[in-house]
């Protein structure tokens, strides 16, 4: 867990030393969607998939749940843990968000997955 503009939000990673991968799930989902990519991928980048607030096991916020705000709360996860450049995968609002994060902070996105 980590804590982010007042929200708990839960994550899995997988902590090697590689490439960061963030996975971004779909609303009404959670980071559990990336469970087997994780196990898959992990010898290839270290793998983190998040819960957005309100689903998994983050915490509730108290702003309503869109792009825009879970934009910016990934962009204060990312600096928060010091993840550098990282690559995003997210699936409905997870690549949105991706898609506004990478258009805002161009300088830490290594690649897209949508």
């Amino acid at each position: 867990m980590v804590e982010v503009d007042g929200v708990s939000i839960a994550y899995h990673d997988t902590a090697t030393n590689a490439p960061v991968l963030i996975c971004l799930h779909a609303i009404g989902h959670g980071a559990r969607d990336f469970q087997g990519l994780s196990h898959r991928l992990k010898s290839q980048y270290r793998v983190i998939a998040l819960d957005f607030p309100g689903q998994g096991y983050s915490g509730p916020d108290f702003q309503q749940a869109s792009g825009t705000r879970y934009t910016e709360l990934l962009t204060q996860f990312i600096e928060k843990l010091h993840l550098g450049k990282v690559t995003l995968l997210g699936n409905s609002i997870g690549g949105a968000v991706a898609v506004r994060y990478a258009s805002e902070h161009p300088e830490h996105v290594k690649a897209l997955i949508l």
